[in-house]
């Protein structure tokens, strides 16, 4: 139907012992993973703001990572990053889509700018050439109750 809009549902996924709120977040998991990318899933969360509170939703070695899929538009994460690297000047990567197919907009904290980050968009496949993982990562199954 013209015009009608749709509301994609997140499937949990366990992946390692995690339950992951989205399979996507589980395949990002799986790619970090194959990658040797140690990370920690919604370890901590901040006050990004008087009353705010943000969990980015990995910590890698030196970085926040936030998934969307790759439709998502609202500027509420992308203002919670931005306060968060400004903030603690740690940077923060916003990753739109699977392993295979994304956009990551990079924020870097910056001591120069009034905002106090700047952002890049990038792709970690080109960043690490990781096609093989990417793959790997789309096509994992996972599971979607934790188990008893």
């Amino acid at each position: 139907m013209a015009g009608q809009q749709y509301t994609i549902k997140p499937l949990k996924s366990i992946y390692k012992g995690y339950e992951f709120a989205s399979k996507l977040e589980a395949q990002w998991a799986t790619f970090f993973d194959l990658m040797g990318i140690p990370f920690d899933y919604e370890s901590q969360g901040w006050e990004v703001a008087t009353g705010v509170w943000y969990t980015p939703d990995f910590t890698l070695e030196r970085c926040y990572v936030e998934i969307k899929h790759l439709n998502y538009d609202d500027d509420d994460v992308t203002e919670k990053m931005g306060l968060l690297v400004a903030g603690i000047r740690v940077p923060g990567v916003i990753i739109y889509g699977d392993p295979y197919e994304h956009i990551a907009v990079l924020y870097e904290p910056s001591y120069m700018l009034e905002c106090g980050y700047v952002r890049h968009v990038a792709s970690f496949l080109n960043l690490y050439g990781a096609v093989g993982a990417a793959i790997k990562a789309r096509q994992a199954r996972f599971d979607r109750e934790p188990a008893q």
